[in-house]
């Protein structure tokens, strides 16, 4: 995201390279792709993919500036460069990071971001990305509440880039420039091949946030910076000849950019088994063809003034569109689509703004006193830590009211089995005091991402997500984890057995080849054909039912400001009245804790001043225990005590 390196620039700031707006202009091309892939712009699901240019045109700016120290004046004062490069980004960030955390203190429930006293600390100390994989965090699909600091992950891998490359520079360029291009090059190869060899192995996250599987498209931009150093060294001025080829070189890199940009997204294979490594050389076709053909149409075009402003501010630009795109939702604010995008476009551009000339640009001139230039980046640096400090130890912070213990049930225990998704595992969890005074001993058949209705791979916020190998669907119709509750029911003989699904019968789900839905008559069917298997499997060993309702969920929001399929109403309701349906034809037990965690029927994340919900906005938090867990395991205790398998096994007993 650094800015170019320039000679006497519109900044009038003096600099190592002679001034071309047209670099500007990628950086504009850059942040404006990531911009509108946050913000929602409809067909930009490889708008991330601005990131990337950033990289190849750090790489290449880097790398010149680099060799021609190093040819000039026969070393590298490697300290000089590295505090230039804080010089140049840390006053932003601490700015932005200070302002976020502050800002995600007042704005969002307690313990909304646990982790955002580490989130800031990983982002000014440039291990952000390690920080997210250590968190197995997605920068696409994931089911936790971003944190405002999320996209610092692409700033720690460029700064990491700066504290080797120059060593590794000042290292080949003692022998021959062809030494270090093919470093760039093995480099870059290495990284796309771990990258492709890990994928399915790793998390698709842990390639795109590290370090070693993503530092292809810096060393690509480096490779492109040789390249243009032996073109400018070793050939005649380049001819018109030479010029229109560089011309169409650099527009037919152009369309690949675009093109990639227009059909992939995150979850693309082709982007780990190569993808990234393609657009890191149309990156670098770019940067070659705006260098070596300064005065063509595609360098003017680039070079455009306001494009070229826009350019120089883009670092400014990229470090706070994240923030405000995270805190002014529709969730907050009440407005959506194209309005909700023009005032996030708005506020950006002007903390933007404020940041670059009242912030970072005096720093980069030094125009402060001297004695301000030794104060204001100490006070900067200690008022930030002391604000992520303070973030740390509130966001440790345990809300009050939390029971601990309660008296255990005088009875004898009811034993449960529960089938469903997280959400009713999460729950379980936060009401284990209130379960255990309820006297329910329960077993948990639940899973991540399995619903009731096995697949290929359920759409989560509209791209592919990972399936659970355990609800995977066979081509038999059937999949491991339904096989396991007919098993585990047989085995186990509950005295009643509890249905809590909901969360992914919402979703799209692809199965094998199509599409479908909830609200679709095929759909239903698979649902409550494995309610059927629940409900003779249970009845078989004298096991009643209980199936419970669930409740609205608040996932996030599409870039546009509205709720994702799955978490609409219609969707939620459409499950619900299923259920409901069935329970009355079977005459089994319901439980409406959907409707007692969605007061009034609306999604709330408080009830009576406790969190009940977490981040996600979907599952349980452990407020939950107070508020809604009594209840809920002394209805399941009463429904149990009227099973036949209870009375078969404790004859006589009143309950």
């Amino acid at each position: 995201m650094s800015s170019s390196e320039l000679k006497v620039g519109p900044d009038g700031l003096e600099h190592s390279l002679e001034y071309q707006p047209a670099l500007d202009g990628v950086r504009a091309l850059a942040v404006a792709l990531v911009v509108v892939f946050h913000f929602g712009l409809t067909g930009m699901h490889g708008g991330f993919l601005g990131v990337d240019i950033f990289f190849g045109l750090s790489g290449f700016l880097i790398t010149t500036l680099l060799m021609r120290e190093r040819i000039s004046t026969g070393s590298i004062r490697i300290v000089a460069f590295w505090a230039r490069r804080f010089r140049r980004l840390l006053p932003g960030l601490l700015a932005m990071v200070t302002v976020s955390v502050v800002v995600s203190k007042f704005a969002f429930p307690p313990s909304y971001f646990p982790f955002l006293g580490r989130d800031a600390l990983s982002a000014i100390f440039y291990f952000a990305n390690w920080h997210l994989i250590g968190l197995k965090a997605s920068y696409f699909n994931t089911s936790v509440a971003p944190t405002v600091l999320t996209h610092t992950w692409s700033l720690s891998i460029e700064e990491q880039f700066y504290w080797v490359w120059p060593l590794v520079i000042a290292g080949l360029l003692r022998f021959r420039h062809k030494w270090l291009l093919a470093a760039c090059f093995l480099g870059a190869t290495g990284s796309a091949l771990l990258m492709n060899g890990f994928y399915g192995a790793r998390s698709n996250a842990r390639l795109y946030f590290g370090t070693d599987t993503h530092v292809q498209g810096l060393l690509l931009g480096a490779a492109a910076a040789v390249l243009m150093w032996r073109l400018e060294h070793r050939e005649a001025p380049t001819s018109g000849a030479a010029t229109r080829t560089w011309f169409l070189s650099g527009i037919a890199s152009l369309v690949g950019i675009l093109a990639i940009v227009r059909y992939v997204d995150g979850n693309s294979p082709f982007m780990f088994h190569g993808g990234f490594f393609i657009f890191g050389l149309f990156v670098a076709g770019l940067i070659l063809s705006l260098r070596r053909a300064p005065d063509s149409p595609l360098a003017r075009a680039f070079g455009w003034g306001p494009m070229a402003y826009v350019g120089r501010i883009s670092y400014s630009i990229y470090l706070w569109h994240y923030p405000v795109y995270t805190v002014v939702t529709h969730y907050r604010t009440g407005i959506d689509g194209f309005l909700l995008f023009g005032v996030r476009l708005v506020l950006t551009a002007l903390l933007a703004v404020v940041s670059y000339y009242v912030v970072e640009l005096p720093i980069r001139r030094r125009s402060f006193t001297a004695t301000f230039r030794r104060i204001v980046p100490a006070v900067a640096i200690v008022g930030t830590v002391a604000v992520v400090t303070w973030s740390i130890g509130t966001s440790a912070a345990r809300l009050p009211g939390y029971p601990v213990t309660l008296p255990p049930n005088s009875g004898a225990t009811v034993h449960s089995l529960t089938i469903g998704d997280s959400g009713i595992m999460t729950f379980s969890w936060a009401t284990l005091a209130q379960r255990a005074a309820a006297g329910v001993d329960d077993y948990s058949d639940g899973a991540y991402g399995c619903g009731l209705v096995g697949g290929t791979y359920p759409l989560f916020k509209g791209l592919r997500s990972v399936q659970n190998p355990d609800c995977r669907m066979r081509r038999d119709g059937n999949w491991p984890l339904r096989e396991k509750w007919q098993v585990d029911i047989a085995t186990r003989r509950p005295d009643v057995v509890i249905v809590a699904a909901g969360r992914w019968e919402s979703h799209n789900q692809k199965i094998f080849r199509n599409i479908h839905s909830i609200e679709e008559p095929s759909f239903r069917r698979m649902i409550t054909k494995s309610l059927d298997l629940i409900r003779t499997s249970s009845s078989a060993v004298g096991a009643s039912v209980v199936l419970v309702t669930t409740p609205y969920a608040h996932s996030g929001e599409t870039p546009w400001g509205s709720y994702y399929v799955a978490d609409t109403a219609a969707r939620i309701d459409a499950y619900n009245s299923l259920i409901r349906q069935y329970a009355a034809k079977y005459s089994l037990a319901i439980y409406d804790l959907g409707g007692l965690a969605c007061p009034g029927g609306k999604f709330t994340y408080f009830i009576d001043g406790y969190l009940v919900r977490a981040p996600d906005g979907f599952h349980y938090s452990n407020g939950s225990g107070p508020v809604l867990g009594q209840g809920f395991w002394d209805y399941v205790r009463t429904v149990a005590l009227h099973s036949p398998a209870w009375a078969a096994s404790h004859p006589g007993s009143a309950g």
